[in-house]
């Protein structure tokens, strides 16, 4: 995992038909609470760079943070970090106490 950041979003992956409907975010929302919970204040998602979808991280306040190269399928690709520094912001659901 990438320093300084404590909880990692593994995988997200809403079907096409279910894009643009708050799913995504009420998945993001979710696991920000479970980090929270856990003592999780910080968190990072890697997406492909190749991804159409990457923007969605950048709506929820996300920055780049880090860049790598993975292999899936036999195929290298590259990856790009979005972290969130401090889980406790309204657009991922969570505000301060």
């Amino acid at each position: 995992m990438q320093s300084g950041y404590r909880g990692e979003l593994y995988a997200l992956y809403v079907l096409a038909d279910y894009q643009h409907k708050g799913i995504g975010r009420k998945l993001v929302s979710r696991s920000v609470e479970m980090f929270l919970a856990q003592g999780m204040a910080s968190m990072l998602v890697w997406v492909l760079v190749g991804n159409p979808r990457r923007s969605f991280y950048r709506a929820l306040g996300g920055h780049p943070v880090g860049k790598r190269v993975t292999t899936i399928g036999g195929r290298e690709l590259a990856e790009i970090a979005y972290g969130w520094s401090s889980l406790r912001v309204p657009a991922l659901g969570a505000v301060k106490d």
